[in-house]
């Protein structure tokens, strides 16, 4: 819908999103709306550094029985998270809300081919949260022709937030190198 909106207003939209955001934005690149000139996804996840997330699903089935009972919200309704940036994330997650990532990362695999748009992938070495090869998985799923990997020397997740590596100045510079090029709006 924002897209839409957008698009009203605009001869051309460039898609830009940070984590869970970055996945959402490519997903929504591989629908090749009109207008669409370009998507930059930063930190955008596929595998997570914590290896317990694959006991999502089973907590989320656990929770989702254990909601049958009246008095229980779930054996382990919320996870504990330990962000670099407290001011703005969730201090608890809720597991449903885990569950439902992993099946957005899911849903992203099966679209990265889709994409034909200019593409920028920006990515932490060393992030510890989102393991740095979801970066390389996404450049080779990605079917754009033009697509641009940089790869951020930090230990932090939130490298677009603090603009680490001068990750704010890539996705301005990729996006002031679309105005060039026509936008795409290939159905096929």
């Amino acid at each position: 819908r924002s897209y839409r909106i957008m698009s009203a207003f605009v001869d051309r939209v460039c898609l830009v999103g940070f984590s869970t955001g970055g996945s959402l934005v490519l997903q929504m690149a591989a629908e090749r709306p009109e207008k669409l000139a370009g998507v930059a996804a930063i930190s955008a996840p596929v595998r997570f550094t914590n290896r317990n997330l694959v006991f999502v699903p089973l907590l989320h089935g656990a929770n989702t029985i254990a909601s049958w009972v009246p008095s229980l919200e779930g054996v382990m309704p919320f996870r504990l998270n330990e962000s670099e940036h407290p001011d703005v994330n969730y201090r608890n997650i809720p597991i449903r809300g885990l569950y439902e990532l992993r099946q957005t990362v899911d849903s992203l695999i099966r679209a990265l081919p889709s994409v034909s748009a200019p593409a920028l992938v920006v990515h932490a070495t060393e992030d510890p949260i989102i393991d740095p090869k979801s970066a390389e998985i996404i450049m080779k799923g990605l079917g754009s022709e033009r697509k641009v990997l940089e790869m951020v020397e930090a230990k932090r997740h939130g490298i677009l937030h603090e603009n680490i590596g001068g990750c704010q100045e890539s996705v301005l510079s990729f996006i002031d190198s679309l105005r060039t090029e026509s936008p795409t709006s290939d159905p096929t």
